[in-house]
């Protein structure tokens, strides 16, 4: 069995009836499920961080994905999209 840590959390009384119904429906444990959706969150999360550029995305990061057809002058850009132009 992989290594786990106790932590506490805060979750809304519904949430909390909504995941008890789950585990006991599916005949498991409340810890089980809450694991499963974090599990299916992160990757979810990943998946899409994938797919698409995200605000997390460094400028380095980002380099050569995309190409203009003439040369730009990115600081004058900036400026201007500042300026709401």
């Amino acid at each position: 069995m992989p290594e786990v840590i106790r932590t506490s959390i805060n979750i809304s009384p519904d949430t909390l009836i909504k995941i008890k119904a789950i585990a006991v429906r599916k005949g498991t444990t409340q810890n089980n499920i809450i694991n499963e959706f974090i599990d299916k969150g992160i990757k979810s999360i990943e998946k899409e961080k994938n797919s698409i550029i995200s605000d997390e995305d460094s400028f380095i990061d980002m380099i050569g994905m995309v190409k203009a057809k003439k040369p730009t002058n990115a600081v004058e850009l900036k400026k201007k999209a500042q300026k709401g132009e």
